[in-house]
């Protein structure tokens, strides 16, 4: 069974493209296990709908505050600053921060 992701932030998700990866800020740890952030392929989905877009989700640390995101997570995130990023999730930390790496692209 492959789980998918949503990318509904174009900064991100055109970062991700163009780069062949992307820091990602998510709220919860995901459904396949309450306590510990899940790892895997995902399926990249869009406003609902899959993009042919296949990543390795990574998780890389709880963030408890803005200042635990470093330069190197906002430069690979497609925003200009950790202000900016934190003002596109919708929930107050903590929040799970991972990596997203593109192990198949469908336009390929």
């Amino acid at each position: 069974m492959m789980y998918k992701i949503s990318f509904n932030v174009g900064k991100a998700l055109g970062y991700l493209k163009e780069n062949g990866y992307v820091y990602t800020l998510r709220p919860t740890t995901y459904r396949s296990n309450p306590v510990k952030p899940s790892s895997g392929e995902r399926e990249i989905y869009v406003d609902g709908k899959g993009i042919g877009l296949i990543v390795n989700k990574q998780f890389v640390k709880v963030i408890k505050k803005k200042e635990d995101l470093n330069e190197e997570y906002v430069k690979h995130s497609g925003f200009k600053s950790a202000e900016e990023w934190i003002g596109y999730v919708y929930c107050d930390p903590p929040l799970y921060l991972f990596r997203c790496d593109i192990i198949e692209d469908g336009d390929s």
